[in-house]
């Protein structure tokens, strides 16, 4: 594959609970430095992520998996790179203009001044939503082949079991993506690019 069509690609999967937000941060962070990605597109990237995450966690489940899907893909040519965050939650994704004195409501804001675009779509495996949103980010001036990530430690007992019960919430078998820092990876994974 020439540079040209070079597409970097990670994915990782979070329980829908509030301390998954730092988790996701660190495993993108991880995961940016080791594509060589500039460092103020990694802090703009961790904090658009924050928001989808938060909005993710926090989302009503319609039914079946309240599992949060993250996917990152880094589109080298176009100098995109572009976050997913998918959850089994209803309703569509809209800003809204809270009131001075609210405490919460300001995500999408937020999201739409950071990024070059952003988006909502129906998932297509499942009930819920993916909401995406695209930065700019310039391919690095170094690269290498591939990058070890270790950004998430998962530790025996801590409630961050793999949910593979059979109905379709969590596949355990092997993707042709990594799914970092997901219950059925191990703690360090290696990411192709």
């Amino acid at each position: 594959m020439g540079e040209h069509a070079k597409v970097r690609r990670a994915r990782f999967g979070l329980l829908p609970h509030h301390r998954s937000v730092p988790r996701a941060r660190a495993a993108l962070h991880a995961i940016l430095g080791g594509w060589h990605l500039d460092q103020e597109v990694i802090d703009t990237a961790e904090l658009v992520l924050s928001e989808l995450v938060t909005n993710a966690v926090q989302a009503p489940v319609v039914g079946g998996c309240a599992r949060v899907e993250v996917r990152i893909s880094h589109l080298v040519a176009d100098g995109l790179l572009r976050l997913a965050v998918s959850d089994a939650g209803a309703g569509c994704p809209q800003p809204r203009e809270p009131d001075a004195e609210a405490t919460g409501g300001r995500g999408l804001l937020l999201v739409a001044a950071l990024t070059h675009r952003w988006g909502w779509e129906t998932r297509a495996d499942g009930p819920g939503k993916t909401v995406w949103a695209e930065l700019k980010a310039p391919a690095p001036a170094h690269d290498s082949a591939e990058a070890e990530v270790v950004a998430v430690t998962v530790r025996a007992g801590s409630g961050y079991d793999c949910p593979a019960n059979g109905d379709g919430c969590a596949s355990c078998e092997s993707t042709s993506t990594p799914r970092v820092g997901s219950p059925c990876c191990s703690p360090s994974t290696t990411v192709a690019r």
